[in-house]
C-alpha cells in the first residue's frame, strides 16, 4: 500500500492517543522507520502489522480498528489536499458512492502501483443503495464500513446501513434518511 495509508495510521494514533502509544505500536509491528512517504509503495504486510498492533494496543478487534480508521481516512485525505478530488466525484453522498470506481481510476493515474478495490453500485425503486465491494486484499472490508460512515458525515447525510462482510468482498445496503442540501 502507499505510504499515505501508513501516514494516516500514524497521524490517527498520535492525534488520538499520543506519541508514546504510537511508539509502542510501530515497535510492536516491527517498523523501524515510522515516517512514511505518501507516494512510496510499501509492502502490504507492513500496513497489516500496524493495524494489528493498533488493535492490540487499544484492546479492540482488528475489524473494529479498521472501521474506526476508515472513518478517519475520509477526514485525513480531505486534509491532505484531496478535497477537490473528493468533490469532483460527486456533490452528494449518493453520487460519490455511484462514482467510486471512476474515482479510483483517476487515482490510479497518479499512483501507478495502486491496486484499488472494485465497486458495483445499484439502487432499487425505494432508493436503497446496494454497494458491492471486491478487493484483491484480504480483510479490509471492515474499513469500508468506516469509509461509508465518514463519507456520510462529510456529505452531511444521515444513513442506515447493513453489511455482509467477507475477506475480499462485502455487500452494503444503505438507506439515506436525511441530508443537508449542497453539503459539499
Amino acid at each position: 500500500m502507499y505510504g499515505l495509508v501508513n501516514q494516516a495510521i500514524r497521524e490517527f494514533v498520535i492525534g488520538k492517543f499520543g506519541d508514546e502509544v504510537w511508539e509502542r505500536i510501530h515497535t510492536r509491528a516491527g517498523v523501524t522507520d515510522p515516517h512514511f512517504l505518501p507516494d512510496k509503495s510499501y509492502d502490504d504486510q507492513l500496513t497489516y502489522g500496524l493495524v494489528g498492533s493498533v488493535a492490540e494496543e487499544l484492546g479492540v478487534t482488528v475489524p473494529k480498528a479498521l472501521e474506526v480508521f476508515g472513518s478517519y481516512w475520509v477526514t485525513f485525505v480531505d486534509s491532505q489536499g484531496f478535497g477537490a478530488l473528493l468533490n469532483s466525484n460527486g456533490r452528494t453522498f449518493r453520487d460519490f458512492l455511484e462514482n467510486l470506481d471512476q474515482f479510483h481510476s483517476r487515482l490510479a493515474t497518479a499512483y501507478p502501483r495502486f491496486c484499488p478495490p472494485d465497486f458495483e453500485f445499484s439502487e432499487d425503486d425505494n432508493g436503497e443503495i446496494e454497494l458491492i465491494y471486491k478487493s484483491d486484499r484480504s480483510g479490509l472490508s471492515p474499513m469500508m464500513i468506516g469509509i461509508i460512515k465518514g463519507l456520510a458525515k462529510r456529505y452531511e447525510t444521515e444513513i442506515e446501513m447493513t453489511s455482509e462482510l467477507g475477506d475480499n468482498e462485502a455487500t452494503f445496503r444503505i438507506s439515506i434518511i436525511g441530508q443537508t442540501a449542497n453539503a459539499v
